[in-house]
């Protein structure tokens, strides 16, 4: 977004569309209410993949998707605790 080559609809969609996935795979969690490894491994594959293929069209940059990464996993750890 800083650089210019991402909207903040664009990311917010992005954002959107991860949240919604995260839901949708947390209802078929186990019995504590989080999802399974598999599930959680499934998710990862699938959001950099996303971002593989925006960084390969030219919608984000190498930086801008680690940034991403980055991020993400800082929600990850701060839900962890």
């Amino acid at each position: 977004v800083k650089a210019g080559e991402l909207t903040r609809a664009e990311a917010g969609e992005m954002i959107a569309g991860l949240e919604a996935r995260i839901a949708e795979h947390a209802k078929g969690g186990d019995r504590d209410g989080k999802p399974s490894k598999a599930d959680l491994a499934e998710r990862k594959a699938a959001f950099l993949e996303d971002l593989t293929a925006k960084v390969k069209a030219g919608e984000l940059t190498r930086a801008e998707a680690g940034e991403m990464i980055a991020g993400l996993k800082a929600r990850i750890a701060e839900h962890a605790k």
